[in-house]
């Protein structure tokens, strides 16, 4: 792990606890839309997989009420639950040394991009290169092909460099897919770890991530 010399990171549950915000922005689109309240716990399938696709599972609704719902959920997002988030205890001096160390830094994530340009630029300036995330809200926009996005806009790129880390499967299964290597962050939000036994590593807090990568 340690001659790699790309870095993509996922955001919500790797580099920020956004629980706050998304938990609050669903209870807004849930009460506004009739449909029944859901506990914390149940809020927590919310982060990870695109919104509309939680929707239909979570809540029983087609794709096009799924993207209603994701639009209520997006107007209270804009204007209050982008706020509500904070960066993980020692993880902007881990970006610091990575990135003194010259590795590159990009973000991938399934939060809109705008919001995501937003959060990073505010928490975490000057770390990353680029931010990638959501464009289109559709079931077919996921991870796999936000990696991919990340992948193409890096030239000259060998995938052997790459690593990818991140919270839920998503993550793990996106990087594969890519032909990448990949690191679970447990202390996130991970609603599938069981996929983190296809991880090249598991880092249990973000100080691992200096262990493993210098």
């Amino acid at each position: 792990m340690k001659n790699k010399k790309v870095i993509i990171i996922d955001l919500d549950g790797t580099l920020i606890d956004s629980s706050e915000g998304i938990f609050a922005s669903a209870r807004y689109a849930l009460e506004k839309t009739k449909l029944p309240p859901m506990a914390d716990v149940q809020l927590r399938a919310f982060i990870g997989p695109p919104l509309v696709q939680s929707f239909m599972k979570y809540c029983g609704l087609d794709e096009q009420d799924a993207l209603e719902a994701v639009a209520i959920y997006r107007e209270h997002y804009a204007e209050k639950g982008v706020k509500m988030y904070k960066p993980y205890d020692g993880i902007v001096d881990v970006l610091q040394s990575l990135k003194n160390s010259g590795k590159r830094l990009f973000v991938a994530t399934g939060k809109p991009e705008h919001f995501a340009r937003q959060i990073v630029n505010e928490a975490f300036p000057n770390c990353f290169e680029q931010v990638f995330g959501l464009i289109d809200e559709g079931l077919k926009s996921g991870k796999t092909e936000i990696i991919a996005r990340v992948l193409g806009a890096i030239k000259p790129l060998d995938h052997s460099n790459c690593v990818m880390i991140g919270d839920t499967g998503y993550d793990i299964i996106g990087a594969r897919a890519n032909a990448m290597s990949s690191i679970g962050a447990a202390y996130g939000f991970p609603e599938s770890r069981h996929s983190f036994n296809l991880a090249d590593a598991v880092a249990k807090t973000p100080s691992d991530f200096v262990k493993i990568l210098l």
